[in-house]
């Protein structure tokens, strides 16, 4: 089975985003690159913002790029910090709209725009500073891949099949639904048997219950010691039938439980040596 490798994010205080890098990553956040454009330096911050704590960015073995929390077992797709800076776009565009539909004296408009732009960017990188790990923002469902923000990622070492959390809890259902499938699977079987069983042995009983009820019609006809020899044979014939049928029945059985057995055994040892 393949393993993933955990990366470590590598901060570079010089690290500026090129411009592509910017329109990309604000389009990725629903921005209109012409309209929105004076809402860019959101998506600045966002390309620079480190990856909080516990989160550690990991690789597959295709080289897709994985976020994985190491304190709650989570594993996303998206970046931690994006659906914060998505939320600090619409709300930016947002207010932008009402300030535009207030008047504002001339001089007043520019200085009262500069002041909202500095203020959202102190609260952008302030939220997702080095100190502050705890962010309560960080979404849970998947999302569209792209790029490790800030500089190049490094491999730490590759995580073993039973260090690597994702592939342990992986392991646990494959080998939880192989074993429910098994006994689902042998259930059935023994069901199957069971009233195959049953069906033999009241076919049996309704041939012995014909046999008697012809009997009895000749016993009425005649009384002589060769009727009730044939009588007597015919008892002896119905128990042998019968306990063939039982022998036959028991034995169906046997086989079908070792069967049974055995193949499930098989199963679980092939998907151990598959785990390990």
């Amino acid at each position: 089975m393949a393993e993933s490798v955990i990366l470590e994010e590598e901060i570079d205080e010089d690290y500026e985003p090129t411009e592509e890098e910017v329109v990309e990553y604000a389009q990725w956040l629903g921005m209109d690159p012409i309209k929105d454009r004076h809402l860019f330096y959101i998506a600045r911050e966002g390309l620079k913002a480190p990856l909080p704590e516990p989160w550690k960015p990991c690789r597959t073995h295709d080289g897709e790029i994985y976020y994985f929390n190491f304190e709650s077992g989570e594993s996303v797709w998206e970046h931690p910090c994006d659906e914060y800076y998505k939320k600090q776009f619409q709300e930016a565009k947002i207010a932008h709209a009402n300030k535009a539909k207030a008047p504002l004296g001339a001089g007043s408009s520019k200085t009262a725009a500069k002041k909202e732009k500095e203020k959202k960017q102190s609260s952008a990188s302030s939220s997702y500073s080095k100190s502050d790990t705890s962010n309560p923002a960080i979404p849970s469902s998947l999302g569209a891949l792209k790029p490790v923000k800030g500089a190049p990622l490094k491999a730490v070492g590759l995580g073993s099949k039973q260090d690597d959390p994702l592939i342990r809890i992986e392991n646990e259902k494959k080998l939880k639904t192989f074993k429910e499938n098994c006994e689902r699977t042998h259930a059935t079987t023994m069901k199957e048997i069971e009233i195959e069983g049953k069906k033999k042995i009241s076919q049996a009983r309704s041939t012995h219950q014909d046999d008697m009820e012809n009997l009895k019609k000749d016993l009425r006809t005649t009384k002589t010691d060769q009727e009730k020899n044939l009588r007597s044979e015919v008892e002896d014939d119905y128990k042998r039938r019968l306990d063939a049928a039982k022998q036959e029945h028991d034995a169906k059985i046997q086989r079908a439980r070792e069967d049974v057995e055995y193949e499930n055994e098989r199963r679980l040892r092939k998907a151990r040596d598959v785990i390990e």
